[in-house]
């Protein structure tokens, strides 16, 4: 097992995944509404041409954030939507999460240090999320192994087998009550 490198641009923010290997998470992009606000709202290039986000999703105990913690910002798009986290430092877009009962934390490819061989590492796009949202279908070259409903099985089944795990602490995002360590503020 190995780490996967964490930076933000400007590398104020550093930080690491723990153990990780190509069965430890999800190697997906998702085509929602959100992640596009998101990147849009951060004035943000994390977008592929057809408007989708490359994201890792990993249990929050094997994410650590080792330098800049003072950096971090979390913003919500919606009152029941997922607490999106960003540097204040130079804007770069690090993930998403989706509350202290959910123990999953979906990395952007944006916040991944580009020193290393990623894929390698992470794995290949394993499937694509909410391509409902795009205009036309996305080419056969973007297309994935796994079908949209087997990589939303697979999330829940992670997510429950974190759970089972207690693999949802330490989580570098949320206090020990369970609360966001920043507020999120709303756009």
């Amino acid at each position: 097992m190995t780490e996967l490198a964490l930076e933000c641009r400007c590398g104020k923010v550093k930080g690491r995944v723990h153990s990780v290997n190509l069965k430890q998470g999800n190697h997906l992009v998702c085509y929602c509404q959100s992640c596009q606000n998101f990147a849009n709202y951060l004035q943000s290039d994390v977008l592929n041409e057809f408007g989708g986000s490359d994201i890792f999703q990993i249990a929050p105990a094997f994410i650590s954030i080792d330098l800049g913690v003072d950096q971090l910002k979390s913003l919500k798009l919606t009152d029941k939507g997922v607490c999106r986290w960003y540097t204040d430092c130079c804007k770069t877009p690090i993930g998403n999460t989706a509350g202290a009962k959910i123990p999953m934390v979906g990395i952007l490819r944006s916040f991944i240090a580009k020193d290393q061989d990623i894929n390698a590492k992470i794995g290949p796009i394993m499937g694509n999320v909410y391509v409902k949202n795009l205009d036309s279908p996305l080419p056969q070259s973007m297309s994935a192994p796994l079908s949209e409903k087997r990589l939303i099985f697979r999330m829940i089944r992670k997510i429950l087998l974190w759970k089972i795990l207690a693999k949802g602490t330490p989580n570098p995002f949320m206090n020990s009550q369970g609360k966001p360590i920043v507020k999120p503020h709303k756009i």
